[in-house]
């Protein structure tokens, strides 16, 4: 009786008669109906609150609007909307706000209402990665559910998996990364990389040099962080480029190093493991 009292109440401008951008404009009025309609469908929503007159608001508009484009155009299962805090209430509990923009974060799997620090299209995306938001339209061509963990991967965007490979660092995407990373019997230094970052393109050369010092039981790889989705547990990453240390067997990395310092710190890491081939060849 009280949310029904509140939803009467609530302070609201009019419902929009068509929504036509890919941010879905919320009321006080139709607050149930825009959120909470396609959460019971199975669907994740993120809600961005925001004022007319704020500064930051004006910012973030067109990255929003770029973010719920890409989103769409990637067919991703959620739902992006914005609602003006100066001509509507909130009917619902959960949404709480000191200051503009507010971006609140809504998942069919939980009843918690998680704000969202991320304020650019690349924290953005990064947030939906986190969050294993998957893609519709690879559910719907799904037509029974597969338990392998390949199937699952396959609901994320990968690049194709490359035909031939002759350089000493091996190119890794979604589809093979399972492959590749999680051998049984060889170590893997994985460096996740942005094509467009500096560090990385100067990083690259020294990457094919330090894998040529490492032993037969290691090998390493590289994965376009941007171009490929990673929904898997211990590989999140603040920033470009990150190396991860995955031992042989195992299916989290035991070590991680961010930055243009990565390869001097990895470097450090395995000698301390003995992997180094210079330190093998002594030992034979």
């Amino acid at each position: 009786l009280a949310l029904w009292l509140a939803e009467q109440l609530v302070r609201s401008a009019p419902i929009p008669e068509e929504q036509t951008s890919p941010v879905l404009t919320v009321v006080g009025a139709n607050f149930r109906q825009v959120l909470y309609a396609p959460l019971a469908r199975g669907q994740h929503v993120m809600l961005k609150v925001y004022a007319p007159w704020c500064g930051h608001c004006k910012k973030l508009a067109p990255i929003y609007e770029d973010f719920a484009r890409k989103m769409q155009n990637e067919g991703r299962d959620l739902v992006l909307a914005e609602l003006d805090a100066e001509a509507n209430g909130i009917p619902f509990d959960g949404f709480d706000y000191t200051g503009f923009p507010t971006i609140f974060y809504l998942s069919p799997e939980s009843a918690e209402i998680q704000k969202v620090q991320a304020r650019s299209l690349d924290s953005l995306q990064r947030f939906v990665q986190k969050m294993q938001i998957p893609s519709s339209k690879a559910k719907a061509q799904a037509s029974q559910p597969k338990p392998s963990m390949e199937s699952l991967l396959s609901q994320f965007r990968s690049e194709e998996p490359p035909s031939v490979q002759t350089s000493p660092v091996l190119t890794v995407v979604l589809r093979n990364f399972i492959e590749v990373v999680f051998h049984q019997r060889r170590h893997c230094i994985l460096m996740l990389h942005d094509q467009k970052c500096p560090h990385c393109k100067q990083m690259m050369p020294k990457l094919e040099a330090f894998a040529r010092e490492l032993g037969d039981a290691v090998f390493v790889a590289k994965m376009d962080g941007k171009l490929n989705d990673l929904p898997v547990s211990g590989f999140e990453v603040k920033g470009y480029p990150t190396l991860f240390f995955i031992e042989a067997g195992q299916k989290e990395p035991s070590f991680q190093q961010i930055g243009s310092n990565a390869i001097h710190a990895m470097r450090r890491f395995m000698e301390g493991k003995g992997l180094l081939r210079r330190q093998v060849e002594r030992e034979l």
